[in-house]
């Protein structure tokens, strides 16, 4: 009877490891990027449900973008799509080995809400 309810135990403990690997993995995996060493994360500000992105170069932070950029007023992203956008060109541009300052021609571009 002992070495059932220590079988049944050891089940547990198993499943619950594998979950709680698994949502780790699921949380950090927009972060992940393998050929570069660069990714990119998408985060909302929970007091005005703005957004915004992170870039990581292996694993650390280098940029955080609240406001959309290549203007000059405060102006935060209005949806996580603007974010997302905005980030994959600095994203790209930084993989490429170019610098990833954006204009007003790549936010008209990607039709970015900046007003």
């Amino acid at each position: 009877m002992g070495n059932k309810k220590h079988g049944i135990a050891f089940l547990i403990i198993g499943i619950a490891a594998l979950l709680i690997g698994t949502l780790l993995d699921i949380s950090n995996s927009q972060i992940k990027s393998v050929e570069t060493g660069y990714g990119l994360k998408l985060t909302e500000n929970p007091m005005d449900k703005s957004w915004c992105y992170e870039i990581y170069a292996n694993g650390k932070l280098q940029i955080r973008q609240e406001y959309v950029p290549g203007i000059s007023e405060k102006v935060r992203f209005a949806s996580k799509t603007d974010a997302e956008r905005i980030g994959k060109i600095v994203l790209n541009r930084l993989k490429k080995g170019r610098f990833p300052a954006i204009t007003k021609q790549d936010l008209e571009e990607n039709e970015i809400s900046y007003q």
